[in-house]
């Protein structure tokens, strides 16, 4: 009889080890799953920051806002790199699909703001020119 006993509290120790063990796991998968999301919205977060701040990039406040961009974009892309070390591309695409059209928008953005400010320093090379043309006919002049 009292082996039946010590049986049956080893049996309830067990499963009471088990259910522990499980819902140590469970609470460890929530952790992750919680650190996957803060991360996840500080990414999606830096890169709206960083389109709203590239609308209003221009050649005046290009020195002043520019470095501040690029810190941003570094952070943001730790960010994607621990994301798709613990998610497939595939899944956070389904996931957060917002991530990848602002990251798209944003590399739309850089293209144009290239072309622009490529077209505004030839522009600015071509008055600089002009005006040393201006320079070495007003010398040859004298």
């Amino acid at each position: 009889m009292s082996s039946m006993k010590l049986r049956s509290e080893q049996t309830n120790n067990s499963v009471s080890k088990s259910s522990k063990k499980n819902k140590s796991n469970e609470e460890l998968v929530e952790a992750k799953k919680k650190e996957l999301k803060t991360k996840a919205n500080r990414t999606e977060y830096l890169l709206e920051y960083i389109l709203a701040k590239m609308e209003v990039l221009e050649f005046e406040n290009f020195d002043s806002l520019f470095p501040e961009l690029v810190s941003k974009m570094k952070e943001a892309t730790l960010f994607r790199e621990e994301l798709l070390k613990e998610i497939e591309p595939s899944v956070l695409v389904k996931v957060r699909p917002k991530l990848f059209s602002v990251a798209k928008q944003i590399e739309i953005k850089y293209e144009i703001l290239v072309e622009k400010f490529s077209a505004e320093t030839e522009q600015l090379q071509r008055e600089l020119s002009a005006v040393n043309n201006q320079k070495k006919i007003t010398s040859y002049l004298r």
